[in-house]
């Protein structure tokens, strides 16, 4: 009887649904999470999700040819999207728009659509953020759909670039609004686009701009807060590469709010670290970056005399070495220079710093020699720590979706 019941009220939702698409009206609703498409929505299942997903990309492309708004679909999408937090719809949606279309005009009209949404929500009140961050997570990733597009489809490519400016532009052009969304968008967008040169110019000025509140945000979120742990860890993962990498200043920046946290969370940062080495690119570019900043939070550890501290980082510095090593190995004689100038290893010292260097340069220099001999080396200096002193990675959750990050982030 109670299977019948739910049987019956999902087919009856489904109908509300696809009715509401059909014949849509942008419903001024105090809480999007009261509209009735999105009550409907709740009683969907997955498979059923995706089916409506594809409806309202059809009923899109029907609303655009017939010169109808198509900004009331964004609107009912997103308002589902938002409060089941379910990206699969959102996913499918945007791929069945790009699937039906190559429409230059369309891209451009569908980017429109998604900064009024934006726009008009941001500002008002908390209820309603979800909708206005859910409007730019849709936004940055049709823009990275259509950059990706290139020589993979039959769409537009000379318009469908053009729409990728239009959206870069227009998120430029909203960089000094005081949201945290919008400021992540901006970085999501221009880290995955294409590396070129002008891109590379902005996102160097956003980082310019913003990147240390940022920064400053996501380590206080990751250090602080349980429920933005794993957003802002792979946040980082994916992102902490372009602020390492980019103009001198910008580095020396990321770097000093690095060793600021560091200092703060001594306990927990060389966990972090360590995990962010795990998860991190391994190509020779991302951990040579890797390299010289941790040897430089090393020689910073050691400069305050914390031992403990000098000694977990110390095993995340020899990490990133053995992942050289294994990655690249013709180039581990040049990183293992390079590290030993940047620690200070042959300069004068007190008895304290040159102590707890000892271990660190012998295993070091054994990772240069013959790899049973590093081994034995690095065991050896391995089994002088008690399991306490083991350093252990940070506990990282799965992987989020961008609509997830978003909402944890930026809430």
């Amino acid at each position: 009887m109670n299977t019948d019941k739910t049987k019956t009220d999902a087919a009856s939702a489904k109908q509300v649904a696809l009715a509401e698409l059909s014949q849509p009206t942008q419903k001024a609703i105090s809480d999007p999470r009261k509209h009735p498409m999105v009550k409907a929505f709740r009683l969907l299942s997955d498979a059923e999700r995706a089916d409506l997903a594809a409806h309202a990309a059809t009923e899109l492309h029907r609303r655009f040819h017939e010169g109808q708004r198509i900004d009331v679909i964004f609107y009912l999408i997103c308002c589902c999207v938002a409060s089941e937090r379910h990206w699969d719809t959102a996913h499918r949606f945007l791929e069945c728009i790009l699937e039906q279309s190559g429409d230059p005009n369309l891209f451009r009209e569908i980017a429109l659509s998604l900064l009024e949404i934006s726009d008009s929500e941001i500002s008002g009140p908390s209820s309603r953020l979800p909708l206005a961050e859910t409007a730019l997570v849709l936004l940055t990733e049709y823009g990275l759909m259509l950059a990706n597009q290139e020589g993979r489809s039959s769409l537009d490519h000379k318009g469908a670039s053009h729409v990728v400016e239009y959206i870069s532009t227009s998120l430029l052009a909203r960089s000094n609004v005081n949201s945290t969304a919008m400021r992540i968008s901006l970085i999501h967008f221009l880290t995955r686009c294409k590396p070129e040169k002008q891109s590379t110019i902005q996102l160097h000025r956003v980082i310019s701009r913003f990147g240390n509140t940022l920064l400053e945000d996501l380590l206080r979120a990751f250090f602080d807060d349980k429920k933005k742990v794993n957003a802002a860890f792979f946040f980082l993962v994916e992102h902490l590469h372009a602020f390492l990498s980019a103009s001198p200043s910008l580095a020396t920046m990321t770097h000093d709010v690095l060793k600021h946290h560091m200092l703060k969370y001594p306990a927990e940062f060389p966990s972090f670290l360590a995990s962010y080495c795990e998860w991190a690119p391994k190509d020779r570019e991302s951990l040579t970056l890797a390299m010289r900043h941790i040897a430089l939070l090393y020689k910073s550890a050691l400069d305050v005399n914390q031992r403990p501290l000098s000694e977990a980082m110390s095993r995340v510095l020899i990490k990133v070495l053995e992942d050289i090593r294994g990655n690249d190995p013709e180039a581990l004689a040049e990183h293992l220079t390079m590290t030993l100038n940047l620690i200070g290893a042959g300069q004068a010292t007190t008895p304290n710093r040159q102590m707890m260097l000892q271990d660190v340069v012998l295993e070091l220099q054994a990772l240069g020699g013959d790899l049973r001999a590093a081994q034995r080396v690095i065991s050896m200096s391995r089994a002088k720590r008690s399991k306490d002193q083991m350093l252990k990675p940070a506990k990282v959750g799965d992987k989020p979706s961008p609509l997830e990050s978003m909402l944890q982030l930026a809430s």
